[in-house]
């Protein structure tokens, strides 16, 4: 039975040789392996001079050296690629994990301020009667203004030098429905 592949035509050839039209392959041996990865470790693109001399140590062919760096480069170059692939994806990862904690502390933004008087909430309620009756005394202020004369000094800053005890006093005289805060 002749198989078109040149042989003598026995059933064995053609199951054995499943890749039609193809060379078969040739396994390189274990020394000469470790001899090519040694000499690849020197040097791992030889020029021809050097192709031509491995294949007489190592019993090749040229051309199987030349394949054999030439994958041997493919190889590495793609060990490298998924090296740096990972290094990048966890990076990436990182720095994806930050921005999300950066963007949640954008949108849960709280001052110091804020905190404190939410926390003390007397001393908001006193630094809000304080600013309710220094308000009022400004504006009686503002209308005695045309009365005042030149040289004479503002009541709100009289008081305020005299203490808060007694601007607590005549905001009380001036404004008997405001409350004081205890």
């Amino acid at each position: 039975m002749n198989s078109g592949y040149g042989g003598s035509g026995s059933g064995n050839e053609e199951t054995s040789n499943s890749r039609r039209g193809r060379k078969p392959t040739h396994q390189h041996s274990i020394q000469q392996i470790q001899q090519l990865e040694a000499f690849f470790k020197e040097c791992p693109k030889p020029d021809e001079n050097q192709r031509v001399q491995l294949s007489r140590e190592l019993a090749l062919q040229p051309n199987q050296i030349k394949s054999w760096f030439q994958n041997k480069r493919t190889q590495m170059k793609a060990r490298r690629e998924r090296a740096d692939n990972g290094t990048l994806r966890s990076e990436n990862e990182r720095m994806r994990c930050e921005n999300l904690a950066m963007k949640e502390a954008l949108s849960n933004i709280i001052c110091a301020t804020c905190v404190a008087s939410h926390l003390d909430v007397e001393a908001r309620q006193r630094n809000l009667l304080k600013l309710r009756m220094e308000n009022a005394l400004l504006k009686e202020e503002v209308k005695a203004c045309p009365k005042k004369s030149v040289g004479e000094e503002s009541v709100y800053l009289t008081q305020e030098r005299e203490g808060p005890g007694e601007m607590k006093a005549h905001a009380r005289e001036r404004n008997p429905g405001v409350r004081e805060a205890h």
